[in-house]
């Protein structure tokens, strides 16, 4: 059996989307419920990312269409991180900690018009 939880939580007006476990095949149509009901802007937390495959990324690419103040926090290390920097990087800002990630988010948001 596959590990994996989605949460979501507030961090001022920012929504927080934490990952553990793998998202793959298997646990996408989750991930992809919790990021449509997620309110913008959000910040995807994948610290707790132990894996993740094509299906997981477009999931995170179809969620920035809806939300382009979106942001991911702690790149995972190993596969799951070079899969993500590698497909991700220069459409998804990344950030070491999700403090920054919420910070950023934040920013973005703060400026983009209502």
């Amino acid at each position: 059996m596959i590990s994996f939880n989605v949460d979501t939580a507030a961090a001022g007006p920012v929504t927080v989307v934490s990952v553990e476990g793998e998202i793959d095949v298997s646990t996408v149509a989750m991930f992809r419920r919790v990021l449509l009901a997620a309110s913008p802007p959000t910040v995807i937390d994948l610290c707790g990312c132990e894996f993740i495959d094509s299906s997981g990324v477009h999931a995170i690419l179809e969620h920035k269409l809806r939300d382009p103040c979106v942001q991911i926090a702690c790149i995972p290390k190993g596969a799951p991180g070079r899969v993500l920097k590698l497909t991700l990087g220069d459409v998804v800002p990344v950030h070491a900690t999700l403090e920054d990630a919420v910070a950023a988010s934040e920013r973005v948001a703060h400026r983009r018009p209502a």
